[in-house]
């Protein structure tokens, strides 16, 4: 944990990011959204445990992202990776 705050600027959703497993867990779980959650926050973690901080913030991301998704189908930022 102590690695995703330690970046100078709060991340933002890059459009370019593209994670197969990601996307995998998106559609897998997408019809249990508290599921959804604990797959993606576990893959972050995995992604931490690999020094791959960057990606770690873009799974989490995602997360805030499927839920605004689920709440307004268009207003998500993240939705060009399904």
């Amino acid at each position: 944990m102590g690695q995703l705050a330690n970046v100078h600027e709060m991340p933002f959703v890059d459009p370019a990011f593209d994670d197969d497993k990601l996307k995998n867990i998106i559609q897998y779980f997408s019809i249990n959204p508290d599921e959804m959650d604990k797959e993606l926050h576990r893959y972050a973690k995995e992604l931490l445990d690999a020094g791959k901080v960057n990606e770690a913030w873009q799974v989490l991301l995602a997360i805030i992202d499927c839920k605004k998704m689920t709440e307004d189908p268009g207003n998500s930022l993240f939705k060009a990776h399904l």
